[in-house]
Protein backbone atom coordinates (compact mmCIF):
# COMPACT_ATOMS: atom_id res chain seq x y z
CA UNK A 1 0.00 0.00 0.00
CA UNK A 2 3.21 2.41 0.75
CA UNK A 3 4.19 1.83 -3.11
CA UNK A 4 0.79 2.74 -4.53
CA UNK A 5 0.66 5.78 -2.13
CA UNK A 6 3.99 7.12 -3.03
CA UNK A 7 3.37 6.15 -6.86
CA UNK A 8 0.60 8.31 -6.55
CA UNK A 9 2.07 10.89 -4.88
CA UNK A 10 4.66 11.28 -8.39
CA UNK A 11 1.93 10.09 -10.89
CA UNK A 12 -1.01 12.48 -9.71
CA UNK A 13 0.32 15.69 -10.51
CA UNK A 14 2.10 13.98 -13.91
CA UNK A 15 -1.46 13.22 -14.99
CA UNK A 16 -3.70 15.81 -13.67
CA UNK A 17 -1.26 18.16 -15.78
CA UNK A 18 -1.50 15.77 -19.16
CA UNK A 19 -5.52 16.32 -18.71
CA UNK A 20 -5.43 19.74 -18.04
CA UNK A 21 -2.69 20.47 -21.19
CA UNK A 22 -5.45 18.22 -23.14
CA UNK A 23 -8.38 19.97 -22.59
CA UNK A 24 -7.04 23.74 -23.20
CA UNK A 25 -8.09 24.61 -20.13
CA UNK A 26 -6.99 28.54 -19.65
CA UNK A 27 -4.46 29.49 -17.05
CA UNK A 28 -1.40 28.07 -15.98
CA UNK A 29 -0.62 24.42 -15.28
CA UNK A 30 1.22 24.26 -12.08
CA UNK A 31 1.44 20.50 -12.11
CA UNK A 32 4.31 20.04 -15.13
CA UNK A 33 6.46 22.15 -17.31
CA UNK A 34 5.50 22.05 -21.53
CA UNK A 35 8.48 22.53 -24.15
CA UNK A 36 7.04 21.91 -28.07
CA UNK A 37 8.58 22.05 -30.82
CA UNK A 38 11.55 19.52 -29.42
CA UNK A 39 13.37 17.47 -32.27
CA UNK A 40 15.41 14.84 -31.60
CA UNK A 41 18.46 14.64 -32.92
CA UNK A 42 19.29 11.11 -33.10
CA UNK A 43 21.43 8.54 -30.11
CA UNK A 44 25.13 7.87 -29.09
CA UNK A 45 26.82 5.90 -26.09
CA UNK A 46 28.30 7.54 -23.45
CA UNK A 47 29.97 5.30 -21.08
CA UNK A 48 28.61 6.44 -17.63
CA UNK A 49 24.67 5.85 -18.69
CA UNK A 50 24.70 3.62 -22.14
CA UNK A 51 22.84 4.52 -24.42
CA UNK A 52 21.05 8.37 -24.46
CA UNK A 53 19.02 10.59 -26.91
CA UNK A 54 20.06 14.28 -27.97
CA UNK A 55 17.13 16.73 -27.79
CA UNK A 56 17.06 19.85 -29.59
CA UNK A 57 14.72 22.49 -27.59
CA UNK A 58 13.02 25.55 -29.37
CA UNK A 59 15.46 28.15 -28.91
CA UNK A 60 13.04 30.92 -28.59
CA UNK A 61 12.19 29.64 -25.44
CA UNK A 62 15.26 28.06 -24.13
CA UNK A 63 17.17 31.28 -24.93
CA UNK A 64 14.82 33.01 -22.37
CA UNK A 65 16.14 30.97 -19.50
CA UNK A 66 18.38 31.19 -17.03
CA UNK A 67 19.95 27.70 -16.74
CA UNK A 68 22.98 28.58 -14.32
CA UNK A 69 20.37 28.74 -11.99
CA UNK A 70 17.20 27.35 -12.96
CA UNK A 71 15.72 23.86 -11.81
CA UNK A 72 14.18 23.31 -14.72
CA UNK A 73 15.60 19.84 -16.77
CA UNK A 74 17.48 19.07 -13.33
CA UNK A 75 19.37 15.58 -13.74
CA UNK A 76 17.24 12.34 -12.95
CA UNK A 77 14.08 14.28 -13.45
CA UNK A 78 11.31 12.51 -15.36
CA UNK A 79 10.53 13.32 -18.82
CA UNK A 80 7.34 12.44 -21.52
CA UNK A 81 7.86 12.60 -25.14
CA UNK A 82 4.81 12.37 -27.52
CA UNK A 83 4.11 13.63 -31.20
CA UNK A 84 0.38 12.62 -31.54
CA UNK A 85 -1.43 14.21 -28.33
CA UNK A 86 0.05 11.21 -25.86
CA UNK A 87 -1.77 8.67 -27.99
CA UNK A 88 1.63 6.98 -27.55
CA UNK A 89 4.54 8.54 -25.52
CA UNK A 90 7.99 8.19 -24.34
CA UNK A 91 9.09 7.93 -20.80
CA UNK A 92 12.88 9.23 -20.20
CA UNK A 93 15.25 10.56 -17.36
CA UNK A 94 17.17 13.69 -18.07
CA UNK A 95 20.55 12.15 -17.93
CA UNK A 96 23.02 15.35 -18.73
CA UNK A 97 21.90 19.02 -19.78
CA UNK A 98 25.74 20.75 -19.64
CA UNK A 99 24.84 21.86 -23.42
CA UNK A 100 21.40 23.13 -22.91
CA UNK A 101 22.91 26.95 -22.10
CA UNK A 102 24.61 26.98 -25.24
CA UNK A 103 23.29 24.84 -27.39
CA UNK A 104 20.14 24.03 -25.70
CA UNK A 105 21.01 20.51 -25.90
CA UNK A 106 19.84 17.91 -23.25
CA UNK A 107 20.72 14.06 -23.67
CA UNK A 108 18.32 12.01 -22.09
CA UNK A 109 17.45 7.87 -21.39
CA UNK A 110 14.34 6.60 -21.56
CA UNK A 111 12.85 4.35 -19.09
CA UNK A 112 12.80 0.40 -19.36
CA UNK A 113 9.28 -1.18 -20.69
CA UNK A 114 6.36 0.02 -18.13
CA UNK A 115 3.88 -2.14 -17.12
CA UNK A 116 0.69 -1.56 -18.92
CA UNK A 117 2.22 0.69 -21.01
CA UNK A 118 3.43 -1.44 -23.69
CA UNK A 119 0.67 -0.48 -25.96
CA UNK A 120 0.99 3.07 -25.97
CA UNK A 121 5.24 3.26 -25.80
CA UNK A 122 6.76 5.14 -28.11
CA UNK A 123 10.00 3.88 -29.47
CA UNK A 124 12.41 6.94 -29.97
CA UNK A 125 14.39 4.91 -32.64
CA UNK A 126 12.09 5.07 -34.99
CA UNK A 127 11.22 8.45 -34.28
CA UNK A 128 11.63 10.66 -37.86
CA UNK A 129 14.06 13.81 -36.93
CA UNK A 130 12.10 16.01 -38.61
CA UNK A 131 9.18 15.51 -36.36
CA UNK A 132 7.97 17.82 -33.72
CA UNK A 133 7.60 16.38 -30.51
CA UNK A 134 5.99 18.09 -27.19
CA UNK A 135 7.94 17.23 -23.85
CA UNK A 136 6.45 17.33 -20.21
CA UNK A 137 8.70 17.61 -17.58
CA UNK A 138 7.15 17.16 -13.94
CA UNK A 139 7.32 19.37 -11.52
CA UNK A 140 7.85 16.84 -9.14
CA UNK A 141 11.62 15.80 -8.85
CA UNK A 142 11.47 12.12 -9.63
CA UNK A 143 14.69 11.63 -8.68
CA UNK A 144 13.82 11.73 -5.10
CA UNK A 145 10.80 9.27 -5.70
CA UNK A 146 12.76 6.86 -8.23
CA UNK A 147 15.33 4.48 -5.58
CA UNK A 148 12.74 4.76 -3.04
CA UNK A 149 10.20 2.88 -5.56
CA UNK A 150 12.72 0.54 -6.33
CA UNK A 151 13.25 -0.74 -2.80
CA UNK A 152 9.72 -1.13 -2.38
CA UNK A 153 9.67 -3.01 -5.39
CA UNK A 154 12.14 -5.63 -4.35
CA UNK A 155 10.84 -6.47 -1.04
CA UNK A 156 9.06 -10.12 -1.19
CA UNK A 157 5.45 -10.26 -0.41
CA UNK A 158 6.45 -12.88 2.30
CA UNK A 159 9.56 -11.03 4.14
CA UNK A 160 9.04 -9.49 7.31
CA UNK A 161 8.89 -5.64 6.66
CA UNK A 162 11.16 -4.34 9.67
CA UNK A 163 8.75 -2.34 11.74
CA UNK A 164 6.02 -3.57 9.35
CA UNK A 165 3.02 -2.78 12.10
CA UNK A 166 3.89 0.21 12.78
CA UNK A 167 4.77 1.76 9.22
CA UNK A 168 2.34 -0.61 7.22
CA UNK A 169 -0.13 -1.70 9.10
CA UNK A 170 -0.04 1.67 11.24
CA UNK A 171 -0.99 0.17 14.62
CA UNK A 172 -0.33 1.82 17.46
CA UNK A 173 -0.22 -0.97 20.06
CA UNK A 174 2.52 -1.09 22.49
CA UNK A 175 4.32 -3.99 22.29
CA UNK A 176 7.08 -5.33 24.25
CA UNK A 177 10.71 -5.64 22.73
CA UNK A 178 11.80 -9.50 21.45
CA UNK A 179 15.40 -8.64 23.70
CA UNK A 180 12.72 -7.66 26.90
CA UNK A 181 12.71 -10.45 29.03
CA UNK A 182 10.49 -10.85 32.14
CA UNK A 183 14.04 -11.48 34.10
CA UNK A 184 15.41 -8.54 32.11
CA UNK A 185 16.70 -5.59 34.33
CA UNK A 186 18.56 -2.42 33.46
CA UNK A 187 20.13 -0.16 36.31
CA UNK A 188 20.31 3.62 35.61
CA UNK A 189 22.05 4.88 38.14
CA UNK A 190 24.69 6.31 36.38
CA UNK A 191 22.50 8.49 34.78
CA UNK A 192 20.22 9.06 37.57
CA UNK A 193 22.59 9.64 40.91
CA UNK A 194 25.93 11.42 40.94
CA UNK A 195 28.59 8.53 41.41
CA UNK A 196 30.62 10.40 43.79
CA UNK A 197 27.39 11.03 46.12
CA UNK A 198 26.12 8.65 49.32
CA UNK A 199 22.98 8.00 47.33
CA UNK A 200 22.15 4.35 45.33
CA UNK A 201 19.29 4.38 43.41
CA UNK A 202 18.13 2.34 40.38
CA UNK A 203 15.55 1.40 38.25
CA UNK A 204 14.33 -1.81 37.06
CA UNK A 205 12.50 -3.20 34.42
CA UNK A 206 9.99 -5.67 35.67
CA UNK A 207 7.88 -8.13 33.51
CA UNK A 208 6.56 -5.50 31.42
CA UNK A 209 8.31 -3.40 29.20
CA UNK A 210 6.24 -0.26 30.21
CA UNK A 211 6.29 -1.30 33.96
CA UNK A 212 9.42 0.35 35.82
CA UNK A 213 9.65 0.59 39.41
CA UNK A 214 12.31 2.52 41.54
CA UNK A 215 13.58 1.58 44.14
CA UNK A 216 15.67 4.05 46.21
CA UNK A 217 18.02 2.75 49.52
Amino acid sequence: IHFRLLREDFVGPLRDGIQQYLSKVPGKNSNIRIYENVYLLGSRLIPQSGLVYDLLLDSRIASKIYWANSRRLLYGNLLVLTFNNFQSCAFCTIEDRSQVEKKFIISVKTLKELKNFEQTQMNLDVVDRSCSLTMIETMVYFEAYHPVLNALQIIPSNHRFPLGSFLLKLTNEMTTPDYIKPTTTYDFTPLLVDLNSDVNASLIIHQTFCSIKRICI
